[in-house]
């Protein structure tokens, strides 16, 4: 085992909690535009935070529930053995959590007004591409 993968497995299921949220909600990406008057803008965005943003509103709404998408490309391979050797169901808690405190940082007074703490689901994808 790589030193890199073996770096989460001395981690409490807390820090690895606290670990997902951060790296999740510090993803970002950007995209070069150029614009009609031919100047060009870098567009820098942080996909999780957006999607959550998208998604919070709806809860309530939407019948099915939304489900948030986490891309497995952006959970390091440590990261998800270490979640993995926690169990399924301690590993679907930790991501829940996450999912939940990603939610939370979005808009925390509509999130606790709302209800939206026991109507989280989510997902893994498998490529954005």
């Amino acid at each position: 085992m790589h030193r890199i993968e073996r770096l989460y497995y001395n981690y409490t299921p807390a820090a690895l909690e606290d670990k997902l949220v951060e790296l999740l909600s510090s993803k970002n990406d950007s995209d070069v535009i150029l614009d009609e008057d031919e100047n060009w803008y870098i567009h820098v965005f942080h996909p999780y935070l957006n999607q959550a943003e998208g998604l919070i509103y709806s809860i309530n709404v939407f019948d099915p529930l939304p489900k948030f998408v986490i891309w497995s490309e952006d959970i390091p391979l440590g990261l998800a053995e270490a979640l993995k050797q926690l169990g399924k169901v301690k590993m679907k808690c930790i991501i829940t959590n996450a999912v939940r405190r990603i939610y939370e940082s979005i808009n925390p007074e509509y999130y606790h007004k709302n209800g939206i703490y026991g109507k989280i689901k989510w997902r893994f994808g498998r490529s954005r591409k």
